[in-house]
């Protein structure tokens, strides 16, 4: 049985038309050794409309042990409670079972054809804060393991890629501003550096701008 097999069972089983239930969002956030460095855990969920089919996440032994100091000290006493993989290439191909389910259960619903990429742009996104330079190198991490492995092409990676800083900016908000502290006020609490609950606050601070609530306003720029 694959890490997600229940994760991608509720993701096949649940998910319908764009028309009928919404536009599919596959939000994540990831913990990366360093700055430039490997990513080592990530989390997040997958949505239509306001609706969570699924959450998701995955700690490697193998990439944590390469940590660095900050994040040995800052980051890894928070991620305790994830559920964990030995190697790199489990937590790549955890992630592009999600992904590709995703993606593909929607190429199917919708029923067009992977290379139809305005009705998948229109139906699907993949959802990120902040994606350089990490979640951008694990997403290209993710898909090069898939494409060495034979179970994707070049052509297969996520469009389109949405991040928050740039709907908060083009919403005329501090891109800056801190997802916690704003999530929190909208009900949305839990641990530091938990990379499900980062992909939940960076989603709500996301919603908040696109409905111009009002616990926006003093980050209006």
């Amino acid at each position: 049985m694959s890490i997600f097999a229940n994760n991608v069972k509720a993701i096949k089983n649940t998910i319908r038309t764009a028309a009928e239930c919404g536009k599919v969002e596959l939000h994540f956030d990831v913990e990366a050794t360093s700055l430039r460095g490997e990513g080592f855990a990530f989390g997040g969920f997958v949505r239509q409309g306001d609706k969570i089919i699924t959450e998701f996440s995955l700690l490697s032994e193998e990439g944590s042990a390469k940590a660095g100091n900050w994040v040995k000290e800052n980051v890894m006493p928070h991620l305790g409670d994830l559920p964990k993989c030995e190697t790199q290439k489990e937590l790549l191909f955890a992630f592009w079972a999600v992904y590709n389910t995703t993606r593909q259960t929607v190429i199917d619903s919708q029923g067009c054809e992977p290379w139809d990429t305005g009705i998948i742009a229109n139906s699907f996104a993949v959802v990120i804060d902040n994606g350089w330079p990490v979640e951008a190198s694990f997403l290209l991490a993710a898909h090069d393991a898939a494409m060495e492995a034979g179970i994707a092409s070049e052509f297969d990676g996520p469009y389109a890629v949405i991040d928050v800083v740039s709907v908060l900016a083009s919403k005329g908000y501090n891109p800056d501003l801190p997802r916690s502290e704003v999530a929190e006020k909208l009900g949305v609490t839990g641990a530091k550096h938990n990379p499900v609950v980062d992909a939940l606050q960076s989603a709500t601070v996301m919603d908040a701008a696109m409905k111009n609530d009002p616990v926006l306003d003093p980050y209006k720029i």
